[in-house]
This record gives structure tokens, sequence and C-alpha cells, in this order.
């Protein structure tokens, strides 16, 4: 039956209509265990996709996120002396996704921090990181 419905150009669907193609599936580039700053904290995670559409995206899993009024969580990319940082954006529940933004080099920015930020109106790290670790590229 397989080499009649080949040699016959149709591609097996019981009504005649085409079957759908698989899509890319996406591509797991990277894990980090995002260690707790404080010795009594819990580990975070955080893992890098590319997905089908090409876009990198940072998945970010934390233990607990701060009630409203005591602030909330920011999760950056930087480079392992601090000394660069790139926003990705806020963490409202305990599980998020983060697009990476376009043109960001992942070798140039290896660590994940997940910091507490307070309503302030300033847009730099607040210097109090919650979670930090490396990502570590997988094969």
């Amino acid at each position: 039956l397989g080499v009649g419905l080949a040699l016959s150009g149709r591609d097996g669907a019981a009504d005649g209509a085409p079957v759908a193609q698989p899509t890319p599936a996406e591509e797991v580039l990277g894990d980090a265990r995002l260690d707790p700053v404080v010795q009594d904290g819990t580990l975070a995670r955080a893992e890098m996709r590319r997905e089908p559409d090409g876009e990198l995206r940072l998945e970010v899993r934390v233990p607990a996120v701060p009630d409203a009024e005591d602030g909330y969580l920011e999760v950056w990319m930087r480079d392992e002396a601090a000394s660069r940082m790139i926003s990705l954006g806020t963490v409202s529940t305990q599980d998020a996704v983060l697009t990476v933004p376009e043109g960001v080099r992942l070798g140039e920015y290896p660590v994940v921090d997940v910091s507490h930020e307070h309503f302030d109106g300033d847009p730099t790290h607040s210097g109090t990181s919650l979670w930090v670790g490396e990502m570590v590229r997988r094969s």
C-alpha cells in the first residue's frame, strides 16, 4: 500500500488531503543552575532555546516572586565580571519566558542574574541579586 501511494504521488492521507509536515522543533542551546545569593535560598533554573522562528528565548523558573508592594524580579544576562549587563525583562510569576534581543552574543553574556528591583524609576540593576548562574552550552 505504501509503495502504491508513493508511486501514485499521494501523500498517504485517507481522504486525499495533504498530510501536515512536522514543524522544526525548538533547540535547547544551554541551561543554567541559578544559585541563591542568600545562604538559605532555593535554586532557580534557566534554559536558553532557539525557537523554530529563529528567536532566542530564555525560560526562567524561580522558586518565588515578591509581593507587588515589595518590588519585582528582573532577569539580566551579563558578563562574568558583572561589568556589562542586558536586561531581558521582568518576572511576575514563577515561570517566565523572555526574548533575547537579536545580536546578543551568548559567549559575551554567559551569566544569568535575577535581581530584586524596586519601583524607583531607576532602570539599572539594583545591586541585589537573588539568583546567579552561568549558562552551560549543550552540544
